[in-house]
């Protein structure tokens, strides 16, 4: 339960959704007996560039309509 409780300030600056998205991107990419919550937490910034890659756009392409 703890593990929840240390989650809930990334949860509540990104959401429950980007935190399950990028959670899951965690455990699919690290093996079992290196699971640590504690480490996603302190790794969050990395894990979320990785798994929600930012997207670059032109605002010269978009018009006010």
């Amino acid at each position: 339960m703890w593990h929840l409780k240390a989650m809930k300030p990334i949860i509540e600056e990104h959401g429950v959704d980007v935190v399950k998205r990028v959670l899951t991107h965690y455990l699919d990419r690290t093996e079992v007996k290196y699971v640590s919550i504690p480490s996603f937490i302190s790794k969050f910034g990395a894990w979320h560039k990785e798994a929600i890659p930012q997207v670059k756009v032109n605002p010269g392409r978009f018009s006010p309509h």
